[in-house]
């Protein structure tokens, strides 16, 4: 009985290809997936010796992609250091839904996987993305890995007979990889954002950029690849070796097939006289190929595959790069040249002056790579001691010159030097930079900051950090190939990084000022409202003004089930989560006859041993007088009437919003130690003087005695008259004060 196989490729095109090899384009049929741009091809097949009816489809490279959870995603729904530990998930999105779809229901009829993605961490990544959707629903199927580096008809037929099992550490690498970039990105990205827009114009209208790299050369090579003319392009090797599997023909020993390769080459008319050189004995023209020092372990260095002497539907660009590829392989098995060179030093009245001068000996490779150069000028000979009488002294004035901007080659090769991306993101982390105006790019294709990265550069290193330079990315590279070996775990690599760079994230937060002034000398300052307050808001300046955030704690009971029962939320009427539990719980009414006025001193006993005599509250609504089983609150729209809680009597005439948390029951009024005191000065006249601008302080104090979780103290100085504003607040937090857990206590 034949076993079905499901053959999955990373492009419909190296599907299509796959197939035609594999059926030789005999018995093969063709029908639509449910997307229609992944066509799916079914033929005959022995794997070996094993009848199999393979079904081959494809996807369109990463099928899933790397997000918060829906509560973190929206930008003013956290803060922006919570999202260094908010929970994160894969999901399909919406665009590849229907490839999805094609895939779960062809696994469901299947018994085997075979995975036909790129052979490096990113195809390993996308190779596990596909086995989750088909496990998924066929937890039964056998599942392999073909490893290939070239669509050509040998090495198709040999990856198939010789599976393997997926790499999950090269996955885990790239897995590793997108949730740091994740975190880092999204969190620093809102805070620079949502810190800078609204005090500074930022324009770029008028920018000459050119957002879209010229990615024209990677998709020849693509092209090239996929009609099985040159290997697999998108490699890090550049070392031969004895264990490299070069793709030729039948030839499967090492020195055997670089010949094979080079025969192949005689017949061509620009280089094919060369090639006849260097399998010539008698020229001694060859060399082994060396090593480059690196090597991916996934694929070997770029070469040719398939001889052409041009296609008919080359463009000139097909013709150049493999004329490229072809020249550097020749030059890779050949001698190197052979040149002397003389250096002579002078002394004219004391002065020493020098020369140099160089001959080619034996150019070797040189004579098929043209796209290097090496010669120099010819001096005469000179003995040592020897007295000459020059035949002109000139004396010319220059001076030096900056370098010029760089182009995408010179910052493609600055980042390989530095270790910064693999030849698959290279092309990403650039597009990121142009797409986030960090970096323009002029028609000649080289690079310049904008005012905004210079100015963010300028801010980060004022602060301390050398965020912008090339390192961090380099460390992270390495740790990244670290988990590709196994040297290293992801967890390990995770909890590191982003430990480090929450700290960076945090500190740099508290130096928020450099970023302003790094900005003012780029850019204006906005006439838009609220933007006089963000020199002395601790906070980010939108629609409700300052930031009033508090850290809530909601009983789990009495709110729907898809809220968190922790929420750091602002009380400011710009909280979505609020407003929605506000609206879905109701508001209870306050007690006016309870709330003290501003400036009073509270009826309340503030001793501990008289907190401790009072008969104890109901859990559920925190009055008294009945237990949480007799509350009259059954339901989340009820309306319960409570006495707000009395200002604290050290509260210098300031309303004060607190919240407690502690592990002490016993004690929750020791725990009220820190709040805010007013500075030296202040508090004469304090309570009639009318303040400018509306601010809340956030204050998260740590005490010493160990029977404390912590505090959290937001205080509102006094103003007059109060505004509705403040009103309202404090009625929605006492409203949704039977919300909150028994551990959190609210005071107005």
């Amino acid at each position: 009985m034949a076993v079905r196989v499901l053959n999955v490729a990373e492009k419909p095109s190296v599907a299509k290809s796959v197939a035609g090899i594999l059926s030789r384009n005999r018995g093969m049929s063709a029908r639509n997936g449910r997307s229609r741009y992944n066509r799916v091809f079914e033929f005959e097949y022995e794997i070996g010796g094993q009848r199999c009816h393979m079904v081959v489809t494809s996807v369109t490279g990463h099928l899933m992609e790397l997000d918060f959870d829906d509560r973190f995603r929206k930008w003013h729904s956290c803060d922006p250091a919570d999202l260094y530990h908010a929970p994160v998930r894969k999901h399909v999105p919406q665009d590849k839904l229907d490839i999805q779809k094609t895939l779960e229901e062809e696994a469901r009829r299947c018994q085997w996987l075979v995975l036909w993605l790129d052979c490096d961490r990113e195809g390993e990544n996308i190779a596990f993305e596909v086995v989750e959707i088909c496990t998924a629903v066929n937890n039964r199927l056998n599942i392999w890995r073909a490893r290939f580096s070239a669509l050509i008809d040998r090495e198709i037929h040999e990856s198939v007979q010789n599976l393997v099992r997926p790499n999950k550490l090269f996955a885990d690498a790239v897995d590793a990889r997108q949730e740091i970039d994740l975190r880092i990105g999204a969190s620093f990205t809102r805070f620079q954002t949502m810190l800078l827009r609204d005090v500074f114009v930022l324009d770029f209208a008028g920018d000459d950029r050119n957002l879209v790299l010229s990615y024209g050369p990677c998709q020849v090579a693509e092209e090239l690849y996929q009609a099985g003319f040159i290997s697999y392009p998108r490699t890090e090797t550049d070392s031969f070796s004895p264990n490299t599997n070069l793709h030729v023909g039948t030839v499967v020993l090492y020195l055997l097939l670089a010949q094979a390769i080079v025969q192949e080459q005689v017949g061509h008319p620009s280089w094919g006289s060369y090639a006849q050189r260097l399998l010539d004995p008698e020229e001694r023209l060859w060399k082994n190929p060396g090593n480059g020092g690196h090597d991916d372990k996934a694929h070997p260095p770029i070469h040719p595959t398939k001889f052409s002497a041009g296609e008919s539907g080359w463009t000139q660009d097909h013709n150049k790069l493999y004329e490229l590829v072809v020249r550097h392989f020749l030059a890779c098995v050949s001698q190197p040249a052979v040149g002397s060179e003389t250096t002579v030093e002078i002394d004219i009245a004391g002065e020493s002056f020098s020369a140099s001068g160089r001959t080619i000996l034996a150019k070797n490779y040189l004579d098929v790579y043209r796209f290097e150069s090496w010669g120099g000028s010819l001096i005469p000979a000179y003995l040592v001691g020897q007295q000459f009488m020059p035949t002109a002294l000139t004396l010319d004035s220059g001076v030096t010159r900056p370098p010029p901007l760089l182009s995408e080659s010179d910052l493609l090769s600055c980042m390989d030097k530095a270790g910064i991306g693999t030849d698959a993101t290279m092309h990403d982390h650039i597009k990121k930079l142009l797409d986030r105006c960090y970096a323009t790019k002029d028609s000649n294709t080289r690079f310049s900051p904008t005012n905004l990265g210079e100015a963010l550069v300028m801010g980060y290193d004022d602060m301390g950090y050398e965020l912008w330079k090339p390192y961090l990315r380099a460390m992270m590279e390495c740790d990244m190939k670290a988990v590709s070996i196994g040297t290293k775990r992801k967890s390990e690599v995770l909890e590191t990084c982003l430990q480090q760079m929450k700290a960076c994230f945090v500190d740099a937060r508290l130096k928020k000022e450099k970023l302003f002034e790094a900005m003012g000398n780029f850019f204006e300052r906005s006439n838009r409202p609220g933007n006089e307050a963000q020199n002395s808001v601790i906070g980010t300046v939108r629609r409700c003004g300052p930031i009033y955030k508090i850290q809530l704690k909601f009983r789990r009971l009495e709110i729907p089930p898809n809220y968190d029962v922790n929420h750091l939320g602002c009380v400011g009427g710009c909280d979505e989560t609020l407003r929605e539990l506000i609206e879905i719980c109701g508001t209870g009414s306050r007690n006016q006859s309870s709330i003290p006025g501003r400036g009073q001193r509270s009826a309340e006993p503030s001793s501990n041993s008289q907190r401790r005599n009072t008969r104890p509250a109901c859990a559920r609504c925190r009055q008294v007088g009945h237990s949480s089983d007799d509350c009259p609150f059954q339901g989340p729209n009820a309306q319960v009437v409570r006495p707000a809680r009395p200002v604290d009597s050290q509260n210098d005439g300031r309303i004060m919003f607190r919240a407690m948390v502690s592990r002490d029951k016993e004690h929750p009024a020791e725990v009220a130690a820190g709040h805010h005191r007013m500075q030296e000065g202040e508090a004469e006249g304090a309570e009639a003087r009318e303040f400018q601008e509306l601010r809340m302080l956030l204050l998260l104090q740590q005490q010493e005695s160990q029977s404390m979780e912590g505090v959290l103290f937001v205080v509102i100085p006094p103003i007059s008259p109060m505004p509705a504003q403040i009103e309202d607040i404090t009625e929605q937090i006492n409203g949704l004060s039977h919300i909150f857990g028994p551990e959190m206590y609210l005071s107005c």
